[in-house]
């Protein structure tokens, strides 16, 4: 119950951005983004994001095709970003994709 609880509270509290699953060793998270036309992402390249360190965009899932990424893969409208991360960084990694 609290797992659930606690996805719930995370999707409310980032919109847009939620955590799908965490990994206690190695404090990894694996993150879903849905990118917005508001989105400071749109239209750049993954080489361009500047993504912080212990972070991995390690698939793009357009319109329903899985894509493996490289750094000239470039960042498009109802894009889901699935992302290996630190915990640490999720703040940064939400502030790249969601502003």
């Amino acid at each position: 119950m609290h797992i659930i609880l606690s996805m719930i509270e995370q999707e409310v509290a980032y919109k847009g951005i939620m955590t799908s699953l965490g990994i206690k060793k190695g404090g990894i998270e694996i993150v879903e983004t849905l990118i917005t036309k508001e989105s400071p992402a749109l239209n750049r390249t993954l080489k361009e994001l500047n993504t912080p360190s212990d972070c991995l965009i390690a698939g793009v899932i357009r319109n329903d095709n899985w894509l493996i990424p490289d750094g000239n893969t470039v960042i498009q409208v109802n894009d889901m970003l699935i992302t290996l991360i630190k915990k640490e960084k999720f703040n940064a990694l939400k502030n790249i994709l969601m502003g």
